[in-house]
């Protein structure tokens, strides 16, 4: 359970109390005479009556629900009701400093129960209060997955999810991005999944510091269980210590201040890097062209030669779905090029500047729709 919903849950505790509070019990005839002699003698013990105490005896549960109901309604938190037995009740009276710690408890009951549905969020919880850096390998979905369980519902906007994410992990590092960004690193370690980091990383030169692990919690040596959760956590934590061993000994660094801070290695993307927690710029996309409307008989084969990428050098393709793509130039001077056959083509093809225009007018387009209705 993450925060938001939490939230909602909490809010709907909240308004559950306040309906019951609120809500009205028509009576039904048949028990209007256990009502009204009820009502009296519970009017009578409050204005009359030094008791702290009055017994009700009741015959079924319909009869409790009335008692537990106008108590509820005529009491504004002063007279308790409890079962007293099979067949009665009990209506306590209730002194300001007792209603104040009877609705303390309240509360307290609300979280230990919101505390018990929360599961593993409490880890994550955890690792937030203590400020500790969050260590992955190759990381923006693990991320993505983790704010979204734990943390808060993934938000529309891209950078709605960096201010997310600042807030929750002020540091990340990521061992992918450093193994290919980190000049101390990239030579040593050409290789850079994570079963090769591991490797990499138990011979010269990282073969300091000496990591150990309780013998209750340890893996034996090669194990090789990878892409089971507890094992490439800790293989991810090993390489990061020996990783930021080597670099320390050539540079010494502050961790709050080194530049692969908080940057999450991409794949399939013109991005090399996300910089979770601060803008960076958009890179060049000239030569990236949108086909809106592929005809769901085309291979990628029946798509070059209707794209003529003959003539300028080849393209790769990234579908968006099995009748939209994205197309890339593998020569980007090219670019001009193809920009002038594209409009002889067989099929629509727009620039990638034109297809951000078409977004926009298609989201203008639906708000209208929406305000009208």
């Amino acid at each position: 359970m993450n925060l938001d919903q939490e939230s909602r849950l909490r809010q709907k505790m909240e308004q559950v109390a306040t309906t019951r509070q609120n809500e009205d019990l028509v009576v039904d005839d048949r028990e209007k005479p256990f009502y009204n002699d009820f009502m009296s003698k519970m009017t009578d013990w409050l204005q009359n009556s030094t008791e702290k105490t009055l017994k009700i005896t009741t015959q079924n549960g319909y009869q409790r629900k009335i008692v537990y109901h106008f108590v509820r309604k005529e009491g504004n938190g002063y007279v308790l009701a409890e079962g007293f037995g099979d067949a009665a009740m009990q209506l306590k009276k209730v002194t300001a400093e007792e209603k104040a710690n009877l609705e303390k408890q309240s509360v307290q009951n609300t979280d230990k129960e919101l505390s018990e549905l929360s599961g593993f969020r409490k880890v994550i919880d955890a690792i937030r209060k203590a400020k500790k850096p969050i260590i992955g390998h190759n990381m923006f979905l693990d991320l993505a997955h983790t704010m979204n369980q734990f943390v808060h519902f993934l938000p529309q906007e891209y950078t709605d999810f960096q201010e997310q994410v600042k807030d929750a992990f002020p540091m990340i590092f990521d061992t992918k991005y450093m193994c290919a960004a980190v000049p101390e690193l990239a030579a040593a370690v050409p290789k850079t999944s994570l079963n090769q980091v591991f490797d990499r990383v138990q011979t010269d030169p990282f073969t300091a510091p000496t990591i150990t692990m309780d013998e209750e919690f340890q893996y034996a040596a090669n194990c090789d269980r990878f892409h089971e959760a507890g094992y490439d956590a800790y293989t991810t934590g090993f390489a990061f210590i020996r990783l930021m061993h080597h670099i320390q000994k050539q540079l010494p660094l502050n961790l709050d201040s080194v530049d692969f801070k908080n940057r999450i290695n991409m794949m399939y993307s013109d991005f090399e890097y996300a910089d979770i927690h601060n803008d960076q710029p958009i890179p060049d996309r000239s030569h990236i062209f949108y086909i809106p409307d592929v005809p769901s008989t085309n291979t990628e084969k029946e798509m070059d030669q209707l794209l003529r990428v003959q003539e300028y050098g080849g393209v790769f393709y990234r579908w968006r779905n099995a009748t939209e793509c994205f197309v890339m130039l593998k020569e980007k001077e090219k670019k001009q090029e193809f920009a002038k056959i594209k409009k002889s083509l067989p099929i629509k093809v727009l620039s990638f500047d034109e297809h951000l225009e078409l977004i926009k007018r298609e989201t203008q387009s639906a708000a209208k729709r929406v305000r009208i209705d």
